[in-house]
């Protein structure tokens, strides 16, 4: 991993969130123009399926003082809420008291998307928490069909499964575009080729994703 990690600025061990091992180039944050990412472990040693909720209070605190940040956007492999036609398995929801505390500063920070994976599906929702029942801001955006088998109770619920990718796109106004794109394929066999001319490419989701 060490050619694509961005930044060390991350938690070390110990500290508020007592961590057992140094997570300081396995969760960290950095800027890129007008965007803050918040790059995220969400198994670390002796806590799976968690994140340092302490240190993410205090980055994004950080952050949204910076005026020149339009957009906050979390990136772990585990998601926050199971989606309901996801298998559920060991999500940050397992630990519902820290997903709850991670999710409240991300809201709080105006946070425009958690984008994750995991579930092997697609699926885009705005979650509140338990501790905010009324507040519904920052976008999950569960992105985990890019090919492996899909998630048995995905292709059950009645959806036709597909394979994509998801771009975010920060036009100049500020705002957050989201576009899905996807393939349907060989339902026996996923492995199979799928040419494009039986299988095109075609938007699958669109939306303004923005935090106002």
């Amino acid at each position: 991993m060490a050619p694509y990690i961005a930044g060390d600025n991350g938690p070390k061990a110990g500290g508020p969130d007592q961590l057992q091992t140094d997570q300081s180039r396995l969760t960290y944050s950095c800027h890129f123009r007008d965007t803050h990412f918040v790059i995220l472990n969400t198994d670390p040693v002796g806590a799976a399926a968690t994140v340092p909720v302490h240190w993410i209070a205090d980055d994004l605190a950080v952050a949204r003082q910076d005026r020149s940040i339009r957009h906050i956007f979390a990136l772990g492999h585990k998601p926050a809420f199971t989606p309901s036609d996801a298998t559920p398995d060991c999500s940050l929801d397992s630990n519902p008291d820290v997903r709850n505390v991670f999710w409240d500063a991300l809201t709080g920070a105006s946070g425009t998307a958690y984008i994750t994976s995991h579930a092997h599906m697609y699926n885009r929702s705005q979650p509140a928490t338990p501790t905010q029942p009324s507040v519904t801001k920052t976008w999950q955006v569960v992105a985990g069909n890019a090919g492996s088998p899909v998630d048995t109770m995905w292709a059950a619920s009645g959806a036709i499964p597909y394979y994509g990718y998801t771009v975010v796109t920060i036009t100049t106004d500020g705002r957050a575009l989201l576009t899905g794109y996807g393939r349907n394929f060989d339902g026996s066999n996923y492995l199979a080729p799928s040419p494009a001319q039986q299988y095109p490419t075609t938007v699958r989701d669109s939306a303004d994703i923005t935090v106002r």
